[in-house]
């Protein structure tokens, strides 16, 4: 049987009492988790999940995510072998590789419609499911589709990237962001892709936009180097030096994006220009310039309420999650005692 002749014989089945179509629904997942065709399985448990989000979307999360468990290891074994393959820098092999995934994604793609009740997005990290709700105003509940579709296309974008074709990366990046649109790290690469191109400004909309969703210090200290590299670009070495010095400060290991504007800076300037400024110094070129010299302060305070919140619940793991943070971004004492107190709470079963 297709697809859709499965979900319609499902369907009929539909009682409108929320147990007893929860049971059903459940039951189906079962059944049809063991269908041999991958395609049609596929179609089939993105459905019934659909139908058991409407009956009840707190049920559904809870049964459709054990469901989904076969084919969330069949596409994990997939985006394995294209990382593999992207640290061989065999571009070629990661295209191989992914090509058919995004093009059957993207013919199955309206089975992802948004809908007044519900969004689809594949966010990684409790941080951005919290920073997307409040950025953009919504409490729509959020659904994650089966596919790591970001990482398809974020690696198939860096992947064309090498090969020459500027375009087809830039698309590929755009649609990555789609999916995960506070994903600070895949702005930033989309942003190089457009300066690549020679539009600065444009790049620098889309830096100060990935800053927004920064909650990192890595992507901090990119975010710092993509200010450098803008102020360069446009011949002010003072405060590309210190964007430059801004990025160093996050991080242990200089990120890589620093320490290639930093030998590009080198070349252009004495040594003496390059001497190492103090926080203060970097900070009031910094706002001379308007440019951010902290952390987003949404960032900051979504991190700080939820981790006090969950720390007075005596949710242990989530507090220290929300509380190291804010921690790392700003190394407040006081978050830092916070922090202890979450670590001295009892283990979570």
């Amino acid at each position: 049987m297709k697809a859709e002749e499965i979900l319609k014989d499902v369907e009929s089945g539909l009682t409108g009492e929320i147990k007893s179509d929860m049971d059903y629904l459940a039951g189906c997942m079962k059944k049809y988790s063991e269908l041999e065709d991958f395609e049609v399985k596929k179609e089939v448990l993105k459905g019934v999940q659909q139908m058991m989000f409407r009956v009840s979307p707190e049920e559904a999360k809870r049964i459709a995510g054990r469901s989904v468990a076969a084919m969330q290891a069949h596409y994990k074994n997939i985006l394995d072998i294209a990382m593999g393959y992207t640290k061989e820098r065999n571009a070629d092999k990661v295209i191989e590789t992914l090509e058919p995934e995004i093009e059957r994604f993207e013919r199955d793609e309206k089975g992802y419609e948004d809908t007044d009740e519900v969004e689809h997005f594949v966010f990684t990290q409790p941080m951005e499911t919290v920073l997307y709700k409040f950025k953009f105003k919504t409490n729509k509940k959020i659904l994650r589709p089966v596919e790591p579709v970001t990482d398809f296309y974020f690696l198939y974008g860096v992947a064309k990237k090498v090969k020459g074709d500027n375009d087809a990366a830039i698309d590929a990046l755009s649609k990555a962001s789609r999916w995960n649109p506070v994903a600070c790290g895949i702005w930033l690469e989309y942003a190089d892709y457009i300066r690549e191109r020679g539009d600065l400004d444009t790049f620098m909309e889309i830096v100060e936009k990935a800053f927004e969703y920064a909650f990192l210090p890595g992507d901090l200290a990119r975010c710092y180097a993509a200010f450098s590299r803008f102020f360069f670009e446009r011949g002010h070495m003072e405060i590309a030096i210190a964007c430059m010095q801004m990025s160093f400060m996050f991080v242990k290991k200089p990120n890589p994006f620093a320490t290639i504007m930093y030998k590009e800076i080198e070349k252009q300037v004495e040594p003496e220009a390059l001497k190492p400024k103090s926080v203060a110094q970097i900070a009031e070129i910094l706002k001379k310039s308007k440019i951010p010299y902290t952390p987003d302060k949404d960032v900051i305070g979504l991190a700080f309420t939820h981790g006090k919140k969950c720390l007075e619940s005596g949710e242990k793991r989530p507090a220290l999650y929300y509380l190291r943070i804010v921690f790392n971004l700003t190394h407040d004492p006081k978050v830092e005692e916070l922090i202890k107190e979450a670590e001295a709470l009892p283990d979570e079963a």
